[in-house]
């Protein structure tokens, strides 16, 4: 308590190892805003400060929880705004389905994930479950998340939904120890798209990288990386202003030998 009280800094308050389940209510440790947002976080009166009163004592409203995996408790009382940060242990870099455990009767809710400074996929609607106390899964499909500590930030867009954890499956794994098997150019997801897109690669050597975007004449319209970029997995949004249509991106490399890669993919841009 009294390091809080000074501090900016926010610790971890469970192991939250990576693959496999994170609960909501292990977010870490630290101030309002910092470690998280609760609209209500604090007694000022006659206001509740902490709905349900279980598990922790601050401000993200917490309670007892039944569903078939849980650790007892579950986050509820969303807010729109609200948000809740985890330090994760990432203990392989690949390709992850997040799925997260969210009870709702409505499909009004909508949360967003981001990892680091970078956001994971897209905003994602909360399923209707039929009432506060049934759970299904909701999953943000093939995000890349690389070896090592993170900080892991769940967004509540839109309120009115509990969560109980994110599962973190490992798809595909990535070995950054060795170079790649292969030059990869991974199909962009979502597709098609509206706002934004990520496109996933994997480079076999270091070299000089190029990503464009044609449009159905051949014409370049968008360079999205122009650089020398590392071997292993990279990832890149893409958010076109762009009249709708079919659109091919194409991942070009040369390494130190000067052999060349390439490689192209369709994506359609919706309004």
């Amino acid at each position: 308590m009294f390091r809080q009280r000074g501090s900016t800094e926010t610790k971890a308050y469970a192991p939250n190892v990576v693959p496999g389940i994170v609960f909501a209510d292990n977010y870490d440790m630290g101030k309002n805003l910092l470690a998280y947002k609760d609209n209500d976080y604090q007694n000022i009166g006659n206001t509740t400060w902490n709905s349900g009163y279980g598990y922790r004592n601050d401000g993200v409203d917490i309670a007892s929880c039944t569903d078939a995996i849980n650790n007892g408790f579950y986050v509820g009382w969303t807010n729109t705004g609200e948000f809740m940060t985890y330090t994760i242990d990432v203990q392989q870099t690949g390709y992850y389905d997040v799925v997260v455990r969210t009870a709702s009767p409505s499909a009004t809710g909508q949360f967003s994930l981001r990892l680091d400074n970078n956001t994971l996929g897209v905003p994602t609607m909360v399923p209707n479950t039929g009432s506060y106390s049934v759970w299904k899964d909701v999953t943000v499909s093939n995000v890349l998340l690389t070896k090592g500590k993170h900080r892991f930030v769940f967004n509540v867009n839109v309120s009115g939904f509990n969560i109980n954890y994110y599962n973190f499956v490992l798809i595909t794994a990535v070995d950054t120890n060795l170079a790649p098997l292969e030059f990869n150019l991974r199909q962009n997801y979502p597709n098609p798209f509206n706002p934004g897109t990520e496109i996933k690669y994997i480079l076999q050597t270091e070299g000089q990288v190029r990503l464009s975007v044609y449009n159905t004449l051949g014409q370049v319209v968008d360079v999205l990386v122009d650089e020398t970029q590392v071997p292993g997995p990279h990832i890149v949004k893409w958010m076109p202003e762009l009249p709708a249509g079919v659109y091919f991106y194409e991942l070009q490399m040369i390494n130190k030998e000067g052999k060349s890669f390439k490689a192209v993919k369709k994506a359609v841009f919706l309004r």
